[in-house]
């Protein structure tokens, strides 16, 4: 089983908290930049799964919603 975070306590100002700079992929990633939002895959189909503790209302009763997961082409 597979498991990482987006947040790490010995780094909270990480863009990693961007979803737009998170980048999910099997192969490690050519620059420092997105080897920091990296986050190992494996090598094939994947799901994602989202935990939130404290939640805000609108995540509670339904309003929010989750960003789109899209796939880029580098």
């Amino acid at each position: 089983m597979w498991q990482f975070a987006l947040y790490r306590r010995s780094r909270p100002s990480a863009s990693g908290l961007d979803p737009e700079a998170v980048h999910v992929k099997h192969e490690k990633p050519d620059t420092p930049e997105k080897v920091q939002n990296w986050l190992p895959a494996p090598d094939g189909g994947m799901r994602f799964a989202a935990r939130f503790y404290g939640p805000h209302w609108s995540l509670v009763d339904g309003p929010y919603d989750m960003p789109e997961v899209v796939l880029a082409e580098e």
